[in-house]
């Protein structure tokens, strides 16, 4: 990591930069080329750090000095970092691609002995998965429909197999869960103040007014330190959560740093009200930051996963894909990335969601394939262990088969229990199209490097758990097969031509800023680690942000009452684009009805009708108010005041 003291020398000036990005299925593919100028007499050593998304793998490292053009190799990281060092002593040009040992997510990058008066051009090919909701237009011609792919005869290694990738979709209906205990932890450090915390603020009261009857809750809030607002998780009840309002309303980013072990160790160790075989905890975190000791945070998550469920949320640019990912994993929950504010309460209340649904049981993937209607025997599970499965969230898996001669075919079936309840989801398998046939290059390889990234992933995580000599090996075994990079690997390059002994500056080029760094505006932009072990944003100018509009959702949430009803107010008239005067709202057949049923009934027809875009933020909600409703009539009576509050919103437009 760039060390603080060398901030003040000259850089190496960045001259040119060109992305390409190739989107095919369900993979991006992604050619970033850097051109920097050595317009000094000196021979120098340069340095810079930038930032892959978790998840995403980089294959290949490619760099120009002059005109010489050189590839890289991946080798163990001892070996690359010996043959760097014995390079640069010998006046060899070299470089050197590392992951960060502390933050995965990070990578690093030295060329040693750049001669002066030379360009040098940068070429990084990184490829990943979509992990952000965005959208786009996008003309096509068809819609790819491979499961498979077969490699040509003249690869070798590990890309020699056959490979299966399938996502799964699975929808199924159940009653939401409510002998569940909630736990959201949400950031409060300074780097959250501002919009962050105002938008968290917001996403927690939708998420208080969408908790279920029947559930248990907690809240807290860290940075440096924690601070719980009840002594223990409380029942959702009407005083319990009037102070969790209080407490909303006058949320602060004013807890200093990001120290995050802290407090999950507080959260896991605090007992559950209810008995384990009865009762379930979930934990919500949210944090915009990152922090240097992500294996002990993964660790201890993954050590309290059989008991508790873990999703995180990474806000803003700052957040470590690494951490938020990784604790998501450990804790077999979801991980989502929010990069824009505005969308934080659809991510919280998107997880919220997931965390109502039941524990699915036996899961397992069963894999029939053939060839030439012969059963394919020797199947490579990847991942072994399959990821959690929750409704309306891709479910990623995939195989390696031994190539053949006949197309490889047949079916892959995804099994689980809900609520004790059997269910199936079968994938159809085509037979296989060759590689070049989809569009995937041989260099580019994207499915077997998918696969190898996940299982480079189990790989790492069950070396973190065990810290095994054996583990570590397959990660570098794995790691060198497939061609890429791992923390026990590096990507190494030289020639062989020995330039002249002049001596060495070094400098150190940022190329592009870690989201979660110390960011410092002195010439152009530096990096360097902040004091303590937790790392934090800071911008390097002011910026303005429109208020926003008074929000329509959030107003509507704020009026609800504990039980799931609406009361008629001139603020929820004014909201609905109503009449203040409640005499002008009621029809014919809907006089006689309890005030509150009416309101409620026209509540839900314009989150219906005028919100359908927003769902997501007041589906929670909604339900909560639809119980209310069954309970003080009957079902059909029910949808009768519904459809006749329906046309009196649609009447308003």
């Amino acid at each position: 990591m760039p060390n603080p003291a060398v901030r003040g020398l000259n850089s190496l000036p960045l001259k040119d930069i060109t992305v390409e990005v190739n989107i095919n299925n369900y993979f991006v593919d992604v050619s970033s080329k850097y051109s920097y100028e050595n317009s000094s007499d000196e021979l120098l050593e340069s340095s810079f750090v930038f930032p892959i998304e978790s998840g995403g793998v980089v294959y290949e490292f490619e760099v120009v000095v002059g005109n010489e053009r050189f590839l890289s190799t991946c080798r163990e990281r001892s070996e690359a970092q010996f043959i760097y060092e014995e390079a640069s002593e010998r006046n060899r040009t070299v470089f050197i691609l590392l992951e960060d040992e502390e933050m995965t997510d990070v990578f690093s990058m030295k060329i040693g002995n750049i001669p002066p008066k030379e360009k040098v051009f940068i070429a990084l090919l990184s490829h990943f998965d979509f992990t952000e909701d965005f959208q786009m237009e996008i003309a096509y011609d068809n819609v790819s429909t491979f499961s498979a792919v077969e490699c040509s005869s003249d690869e070798n290694g590990f890309f020699s197999s056959d490979c299966v990738l399938v996502n799964f979709l699975p929808h199924f209906l159940t009653p939401y869960q409510t002998n569940v205990e909630i736990i959201f932890v949400i950031d409060r450090s300074g780097s959250m103040d501002g919009d962050p915390i105002q938008q968290a603020a917001q996403s927690l009261l939708l998420f208080l007014k969408s908790l279920p009857v029947g559930c248990r809750f907690q809240i807290v809030g860290f940075g440096s330190t924690y601070k719980m607002l009840f002594s223990e998780p409380q029942d959702n009840t009407e005083e319990n959560v009037s102070k969790a309002l209080e407490y909303q309303r006058n949320l602060g980013a004013d807890m200093g740093g990001t120290e995050v072990l802290p407090v999950l160790t507080a959260v896991y160790a605090s007992k559950m009200v209810g008995s384990a075989d009865r009762w379930r905890r979930e934990v919500i975190f949210l944090t915009d930051g990152g922090v240097v000791n992500h294996a002990e945070i993964i660790a201890l998550v993954r050590e309290n996963a059989g008991t508790s469920r873990l999703s995180a949320i990474g806000l803003g640019q700052g957040a470590s894909t690494a951490l938020v990912s990784g604790i998501a994993r450990a804790g077999n929950g979801r991980a989502l990335f929010v990069r824009d504010e505005r969308n934080l309460r659809d991510a919280i209340l998107d997880v919220l969601n997931c965390c109502l649904q039941p524990w699915l049981t036996d899961v397992t993937v069963d894999w029939r394939l053939t060839r030439s209607a012969v059963p394919v025997t020797s199947i490579l599970h990847v991942p072994s262990k399959v990821p959690p499965v929750f409704a309306h969230t891709f479910s990623t898996v995939a195989a390696l088969v031994p190539p053949g001669n006949a197309p490889l075919e047949g079916e892959v079936t995804l099994s689980f229990k809900v609520a004790g309840k059997p269910m199936t989801l079968t994938a159809a398998i085509p037979p296989s199209l060759s590689a070049v046939a989809i569009g995937f290059t041989s260099s580019q390889r994207l499915l077997h490097r998918y696969a190898a990234s996940l299982q480079l992933t189990e790989l790492i995580d069950r070396y973190g758990g065990s810290g095994s000599d054996e583990d570590r090996a397959s990660v570098v075994n794995l790691s060198l097969a497939a061609g890429i990079i791992s923390p026990f690997t590096a990507f190494v390059g030289l020639r062989p031509k020995q330039l002249q002994n002049r001596g060495k500056i070094s400098v150190k080029i940022p190329l592009g800023v870690r989201k979660h760094m110390s960011v410092d505006c002195l010439d152009g932009v530096a990096l360097y680690p902040s004091q303590d072990r937790s790392l934090s944003l800071r911008p390097c100018f002011d910026t303005v942000l429109e208020e926003p509009e008074d929000d329509i959702i959030l107003g509507i949430a704020e009026l609800q009452l504990f039980s799931g009803a609406w009361t008629w107010t001139h603020k929820l008239a004014k909201a609905l684009s109503l009449p203040s005067a409640k005499k002008d709202c009621i029809p014919t057949r809907a006089t006689g009805l309890h005030e509150d049923i009416w309101t409620t009934a026209l509540v839900l027809a314009f989150l219906r009708l005028k919100a359908i875009k927003r769902q997501t933020e007041w589906q929670l909600m909604a339900k909560k108010a639809r119980d209310w409703l069954d309970k003080v009539m009957d079902e059909e009576a029910a949808n009768q005041v519904i459809e006749a509050a329906c046309q009196t919103i649609a009447g308003t437009t």
